[in-house]
């Protein structure tokens, strides 16, 4: 089962989206090259803080990837002036899409 990691963040200015995906690009590329998550859904909670609700494959890889996503993290503080707010880490247990096929 996927393991789901949720955040929230704070930048010091206004969240420009078309800059961030296109930084979330290069994150993936860089930090992603083994395929640890399946995705990540960015969404804007107002226009300084966005969350985040990722699910890697399985609790292994999301510890293979946050070896290198920390070292992302730490530059986005000092160079970007983003803060991480709150994150919420665990296994799924029930998946909605799963769930309903047996119905």
């Amino acid at each position: 089962m996927p393991y789901i990691v949720n955040t929230i963040w704070k930048h010091e200015r206004p969240i420009n989206e078309e800059v961030f995906r296109e930084y979330m690009v290069q994150i993936k590329e860089i930090l992603d090259e083994e395929d640890h998550w399946q995705e990540t859904y960015w969404f804007k909670i107002d226009d300084y803080r966005p969350g985040s609700f990722g699910m890697f494959n399985s609790a292994e890889d999301h510890k293979a990837a946050m070896e290198k996503i920390k070292v992302q993290r730490d530059f986005s503080a000092d160079d970007m002036g983003v803060t991480l707010e709150a994150e919420y880490i665990g296994p799924t247990f029930a998946i909605l899409s799963e769930v309903t096929k047996k119905c």
